[in-house]
Order: C-alpha cells, then sequence, then structure tokens
C-alpha cells in the first residue's frame, strides 16, 4: 500500500470513529450543543487511533498512550451500557433504515477486524452508534405517535374502556401522530375527571390546551405542557405548573376555575421550571417545585392563596417526577433522586418535607439513589414507608419513613416509574412507562396479583375515588382498568 493510501486510511479510521462517538452522545446534543460534540468526536477518534497505532518508545508518549487507553476502553465501555439500556427499553421504536445501517456496520468491523480494506478498519462502535442514534430517533418519533395494534391490544382486554382518546378520529393503518399526551390524572370528590397534557408534536390533538377535562369531548385551557395538578379545599380551582416559551419565564402556573367548564383565573409567572407542586387548603399555601437540572432551578417558591402573594423561597435540589402531600398532616413526598442534606450518601431516593414551617429531610440515603432518577412513589403514611421507583434498575426500594433507611428492595422490571398505592386491597400498583405494562403486587409477599397494558410512556395511575378503577394516562389516552 503506498503512503498516500495509507494517510488516507488513517484519516478515515480516525473520521469513522468520531463519527461513532457524535452518534453514542446524540442525546446529549441539546444541552452540550453539535459543535462542540464533534470537537469531543474528533477528539476520541485521535485518543483511538494513537492508541491502536502508536508504539512509542519514550516514556512520556507511553504514558499519554496509556491515557488514551483508560480513555477510549471508559467511552466504549460506557456507550455498549447505553445501547444494551436502550435496546432493553426503546428498541422496539428504532426506524427500520438505522436498523439496517447498523448491521451493515457491523458486518463491516467484522470483516476488517483482522485485516483492514485500504488501508481502512471499521471501528465496532459506528454500528453501536449508529443503533443508539436510531432509539434516540424512534424515541422521539414514539413520544407523538401511536401504533393502532398497541390501541387495539389495550382495549381489547376485558373491561378496559376508553376514556379520553390522543387521537381525534380514531385509528386507521399501521401508526397514527398525535400532538398532546396525557400526563398528570386527579379526580375530583364529584367525580370529574381534570388532567394536563404534553406538547410532543404539532399534529392534531382533541387536547387542545395543558390543562384539560374529560367529559365527553374534552375541554382544554392553556398553553405549553402541565405536569403537576390540585385541587382547592373546595374543588373549585385547580393549580397546574406549565412549562413552554413564556416571556420572561421559564413557566407559568395557572389558576383555573372549574365551576362552569374551564377559565383561567390567575396566572402567576415563574423564573424557576416548575414541574411540581403541593397545596395546602388549612394554610391557604401552595408551593412549586423546580426541576434542579435548570441553572436557576432546585428552589421551591411558595405562595399564599388565592392570590399568590409569595412566601420565603426553600432550596430543594431534585429532578422531581412526582410529588404526594397529605394535607392533614401537612406533609408531602417528593418523589425521584434528591440532592443529600445529611447521610452517608449524597443523594436520596427521594424526600418528605413539612409545609409549615417548611423543612426537608432525604430518605433513603443510598448508592441505589443514582438510578432513581424520574422514579415515582407513594407512601403508607399510617405504616411509615414509602415505596419508591428505582427505573435504572429496575426496583421498588421499599423506605422506613422514620428512620429513612432502605429496608429491602424488590425487581419490578427495567423502566418502572410509576407507583400507586392500593391500601384498600393491600396492593402495590407498579408501571412501567416505557412498555405500558402495569402490574398490581401484594404487599405480604410482593408476588404478582393483577396484569394490565395500558399504552407505552405511561404517565400517571390513581385510583378512582369508589376504589373501583384504575385510571391510567398513555399514549393511547385515558383508560380505565375495572378492579372488582
Amino acid at each position: 500500500m503506498s503512503a498516500r493510501h495509507a494517510w488516507v486510511g488513517e484519516v478515515v479510521g480516525i473520521s469513522l470513529n468520531a463519527v461513532a462517538f457524535v452518534l453514542c452522545s446524540s442525546a446529549l446534543a441539546p444541552g452540550v450543543g453539535w459543535l462542540r460534540l464533534v470537537v469531543f468526536g474528533v477528539d476520541f477518534g485521535l485518543a483511538a487511533w494513537w492508541w491502536e497505532r502508536r508504539r512509542p518508545s519514550h516514556l512520556a508518549m507511553r504514558v499519554a498512550r496509556g491515557v488514551a487507553f483508560g480513555a477510549v476502553v471508559a467511552c466504549r465501555l460506557l456507550f455498549v451500557l447505553e445501547a444494551v439500556a436502550l435496546a432493553m427499553l426503546v428498541g422496539w421504536s428504532v426506524p427500520a433504515p438505522f436498523l439496517v445501517l447498523a448491521a451493515a456496520a457491523a458486518v463491516g468491523a467484522a470483516s476488517t477486524v483482522r485485516r483492514r480494506t485500504q488501508g481502512v478498519r471499521v471501528p465496532a462502535m459506528l454500528a453501536v452508534g449508529i443503533f443508539v442514534a436510531g432509539c434516540w430517533r424512534g424515541w422521539d418519533r414514539a413520544e407523538g405517535s401511536v401504533a393502532c395494534a398497541e390501541r387495539a391490544a389495550v382495549l381489547s382486554q376485558p373491561g378496559i374502556e376508553l376514556v379520553a382518546s390522543t387521537l381525534p378520529d380514531g385509528c386507521t393503518g399501521a401508526r397514527m401522530a398525535f400532538g398532546r399526551l396525557p400526563q398528570k390524572l386527579l379526580e375530583a370528590p364529584d367525580g370529574r375527571l381534570f388532567f394536563t397534557t404534553k406538547q410532543v408534536s404539532a399534529s392534531a390533538s382533541p387536547f387542545g390546551g395543558s390543562i384539560c377535562e374529560a367529559r365527553g369531548t374534552a375541554r382544554c385551557v392553556g398553553r405549553g405542557s402541565g405536569y403537576g395538578l390540585a385541587l382547592d379545599a373546595g374543588a373549585e380551582r385547580l393549580y397546574a405548573p406549565v412549562r413552554g416559551r413564556f416571556e420572561d419565564a421559564l413557566s407559568v402556573v395557572y389558576a383555573v376555575s372549574t365551576r362552569d367548564g374551564l377559565d383561567i383565573r390567575r396566572t402567576l409567572p415563574m423564573r424557576v421550571a416548575a414541574t411540581e407542586l403541593f397545596v395546602d387548603p388549612t394554610a391557604m399555601e401552595a408551593g412549586f417545585f423546580a426541576d434542579a437540572r435548570d441553572d436557576v432551578g432546585g428552589w421551591v417558591p411558595r405562595v399564599r392563596l388565592p392570590d399568590f402573594r409569595p412566601l420565603p423561597l426553600q432550596r430543594v435540589l431534585s429532578v422531581p417526577a412526582d410529588v404526594r402531600y397529605d394535607a392533614r398532616m401537612h406533609r408531602g413526598l417528593v418523589c425521584s433522586a434528591t440532592a443529600a442534606v445529611d447521610g452517608p450518601f449524597p443523594l436520596t431516593i427521594g424526600s418528605v418535607f413539612t409545609a409549615e414551617p417548611f423543612s426537608v429531610r432525604g430518605i433513603g440515603s443510598s448508592p441505589l439513589a443514582l438510578f432513581s432518577w424520574w422514579g415515582g412513589c407513594d407512601w403508607d403514611a399510617a405504616r411509615r414507608t414509602a415505596y419508591a421507583a428505582v427505573p435504572g434498575l429496575g426496583l421498588i426500594a421499599e423506605i422506613d419513613l422514620q428512620t429513612g433507611a432502605v429496608r429491602r428492595t424488590h425487581f419490578v422490571g427495567i423502566g418502572a416509574r410509576v407507583v400507586l398505592l392500593d391500601e384498600a386491597r393491600r396492593r402495590l400498583v407498579v408501571g412501567n412507562y416505557f412498555s405500558g405494562e402495569t402490574r398490581a403486587f401484594d404487599l405480604e409477599t410482593f408476588g404478582e396479583a393483577a396484569r394490565w397494558s395500558v399504552g407505552r410512556l405511561l404517565g400517571d395511575l390513581v385510583l378512582t375515588r369508589d376504589g373501583r378503577s384504575l385510571l391510567a394516562a398513555s399514549r393511547v389516552g385515558i383508560v380505565r382498568v375495572p378492579l372488582d
């Protein structure tokens, strides 16, 4: 091979390694930026080339090669683990062209592993990178569409009925797009069902806003994407923090009258990205938990109701997936990983708080907290026990509320995020966000008592006021599951 061909082969090899790095890291692009990601990719390609092709004799160069070896192996191991995790969770969503390209790259890597073709060796990580990028692309598409076969399978289960559909006119063909995805569910004392929605695409949707009521044709108000939802004492006003593009605000809180339909009566702009909330009807107070991933996040703005008069800010570094609040005890539970105030580990699986005076205490100080991001939870206050999802490991952690210690764990499947306590039946209902598989476990033995499929992208599970049915929000819509 001529020196010129050898040089071209080296450049192509470095470029393929750089492309593999960028594809594997593509999920970081919105935060890091594509230009910076490409620079990191070129650095990775050069490090791989230095390790594979250079055998320096000088001590300093050998040390540099060792550093390159460590960096390359660490990145490759991380990317392989990422690919395995994504395959388990969202492998079903990968578009066919990505699978074909990944297979072609794998064949190319296998054929050049011992002998280079025209001086080029195709890195195996290129196939991994294409598959990872396909997973993220498929995931984006899955958030804004539903497979008609999936919808039919959910509704074919005995007794399950569709309360509100994400599609305006039924499902025809293989897949149909929709604009809004239901998130949080709340049933009022009079049986009216309210819910929030997330904007996932520009497609048509029967949900015309971020806060809706399911009564025949859904009535909706508000912009952006809603997550948390709470009622006041008289069930006449809804409060919902909503994220979106607002002038001089990362989020807003809507106060919505429920007397005759839905009517936004007051709007509170927020300088933090509020996602969850608690409302204390006795103290006439509301608090809004913000996402600590944002530069100004991690704060809990509190206000007096109903005029939104501000109260002192509180600091809680968390990425709240859910908030449970007991107004009788003036205590609440924040789900998902939280920065520890004290304890042996810097993160906790969740935290408990009191409203007045406001104070926070972490629970579940354990390495499990590293895998508890976006995990939901529920609690049995009488038995001083919290049940928290650890989605990254597929576990339910049973936590002592008094000591904060993890008593025991139960494996329920990777991706389990939504947790609901059914006290009357002494069961814990656990929903898998990615598959939509929802299972009820006996609290004494933790054996499986029932199982349903309610649709992928499972956002919330609630019991109806009479306790006879389960309501689930997914990309199929809102479905009712009979329990008796």
